[in-house]
């Protein structure tokens, strides 16, 4: 068990190098690229350094170069392509909101400026966890590509990406207070960049040659004989 145990383990390096993280109160911020920045919020101020299945690493040796400043009691990290603002001074607001957390950037020479709670319309979207129970045509989740030069990925608690892997490999809780774990990509439209720089994180994507899968064929009724030899032929 053991040796299988290894061979099937999620892996990864999840806790980013500490010349990449700023503290601001119950906020954590990561740059892990120019345009690529994890937003955390957390309501114990106790942060997530564990592996989830969208990121199980969030180490670089060389984190992306970056400054941070106070401005009128406001967080401002500039990574030369995106400008966080974070106002954490709003007592009165928990998490990040519109009233206190905003991202600016450049889209093809225009100005652009991010904040929570925005539709992505123009979002190219991704896949789909599961057909089942799905009738007629079916809506695809947002992806990491959007032609508004921007997306957020909500990895809190979401089926697939919110899912923590402890030390160990092995799937385990989260946190039982409230938290917010976001990550924006401001990309613009180099597409090709971001899925690039994603899979750093994300890790790669293993790809067998298709032909050693064979035919595949699957159709929700019983086959008659007539129906086999009418596919076969179709194959061929």
């Amino acid at each position: 068990m053991s040796e299988l145990y290894e061979r099937i383990r999620f892996r990864g390096q999840p806790v980013a190098h500490p010349n990449a993280m700023v503290t601001s109160g119950n906020a954590r911020f990561t740059v892990l690229t120019p345009r690529l920045i994890r937003l955390e919020w957390s309501e114990t101020g106790v942060f997530e350094d564990r592996c989830t299945y969208a990121f199980p690493t969030r180490y670089s040796d060389s984190p992306p170069a970056f400054t941070a400043c106070e401005d009128n009691g406001a967080l401002v990290i500039d990574t030369g392509a995106l400008t966080l603002r974070y106002a954490p001074f709003i007592e009165s607001v928990k998490g990040f909101t519109a009233g206190n957390l905003s991202i600016a950037f450049s889209l093809s020479g225009e100005p652009v400026v991010w904040m929570p709670g925005m539709a992505n319309p123009q979002n190219l979207r991704g896949t789909r966890r599961t057909l089942d129970e799905c009738e007629g045509d079916a809506a695809l989740d947002e992806g990491l590509l959007s032609r508004a030069g921007w997306t957020l990925f909500d990895d809190s608690a979401s089926a697939d990406g919110g899912v923590i892997f402890d030390d160990d490999g092995w799937v385990g809780p989260r946190p039982d207070f409230a938290l917010q774990d976001w990550y924006f990509f401001g990309y613009g439209h180099d597409y090709k960049a971001a899925l690039t720089e994603y899979l750093r994180f994300g890790g790669d994507i293993p790809l067998i040659p298709r032909y050693i899968l064979g035919g595949w064929w699957s159709r929700y009724w019983a086959y008659s004989e007539q129906d086999l030899r009418d596919l076969v032929a179709e194959f061929e």
